[in-house]
């Protein structure tokens, strides 16, 4: 009985082995999520727009993401900002397009930095909506 015990027990220290190397490689096999955009015309010139980390980013590098943070024009009111929801989704408006720095903060301490442009002929519901805040980019 105790031999029985001893061979589930490292079998199961070999599965938990294992998923953490298999999380391991899944993490650091791609160093970067990609980021994408969706928008919306609402007229006037202006569009709503959402920005977010890819649905086809793994699960375990989501899950070794502790924040992401867009530094948008500085145009906007308080432009750096931080994603909310499982693909770190971060909600507003403008009425051009600019590129969006993106830098992605792991549990671990380590840094990816993405640079995104906006793309406001995205027309689709790549990115899930969070609660907007206006943002209002002025015109120079």
């Amino acid at each position: 009985m105790n031999s029985l015990r001893i061979v589930r027990c490292a079998w199961q220290s070999v599965l938990v082995l294992y998923c953490y190397l298999l999380m391991t490689v899944a993490v650091s096999g791609q160093e970067s999520p990609q980021v994408r955009n969706s928008a919306q015309y609402v007229g006037s010139g202006r569009y709503e727009w959402t920005v977010c980390l890819s649905r086809d980013t793994p699960i375990p590098m989501l899950d070794a993401i502790d924040f992401v943070e867009y530094t948008l024009h500085p145009t906007f009111p308080n432009p750096v900002r931080r994603g909310e929801g499982r693909y770190f989704s971060l909600s507003t408006n403008g009425w051009d397009e600019f590129n969006i720095e993106v830098k992605v903060v792991f549990k671990d301490g380590r840094e990816s930095k993405i640079n995104h442009h906006l793309n406001l002929d995205e027309r689709n519901d790549t990115c899930p909506k969070v609660s907007k805040k206006r943002a209002i980019r002025r015109r120079r």
